[in-house]
């Protein structure tokens, strides 16, 4: 089967967990990266065959910094499960989030799913934050308080509150938010 080599269609998606700020975020994901994409791959068909099953792609990131990391190992590669395909090959993207580029420098909130011990998938469509040409571009909708909070902010600053939200964190002064897996 063909696969498109660009998204056709934007679908929109229920949520299964939004936050309100990034130090939440922080501490609700299992792996805060800053990393590169250094490999796209048609990735694991999931579902069932037919029209209801999906193809993901392997966004491989090579980890640049590490933030946060409840996974008890430091991968030097992740791989982010990303929405690309129906089953009849056409290409789609969740709402705003694009599809990720080879070379495209990100900072990843990830949560590990249970097909591989590097594999992962966003906390939720907020939690990728790109970097282009020394501006923060984040994938939070435009009303959503972490969208202004993290525009506003210089990569300094982020990298400053991502460590701040991770230290937190580990001190037992900030929770996260239980998600059902």
């Amino acid at each position: 089967m063909k696969l498109d080599v660009k998204p056709r269609e934007v679908a929109a998606v229920k949520e299964v967990e939004t936050y309100d700020d990034v130090p939440t975020m922080t501490a609700s994901s299992d792996l805060v990266i800053r990393g590169r994409v250094t490999r796209i791959t048609p990735g694991r068909h999931i579902g069932s065959s037919g029209m209801d099953g999906q193809r993901v792609r392997d966004v491989v990131i090579t980890v640049e910094q590490v933030f946060l990391n409840k996974t008890g190992t430091t991968p030097a590669t992740v791989t982010l499960d990303e929405w690309g395909w129906d089953d009849r090959g056409h290409g789609f993207q969740i709402e705003g989030v694009t599809w990720s580029k080879t070379g495209d420098e990100n900072y990843y909130f990830l949560r590990r799913i249970d097909e591989g011990p590097a594999r992962f998938r966003l906390v939720s469509t907020q939690g990728r934050v790109s970097v282009k040409s020394s501006r923060l571009a984040p994938t939070a909708a435009e009303d959503n308080p972490i969208h202004e909070a993290v525009e506003r902010q210089s990569e300094t600053t982020f990298r400053t509150s991502l460590r701040k939200a991770s230290d937190e964190y580990r001190a037992g002064h900030l929770r996260a938010v239980p998600v059902p897996r």
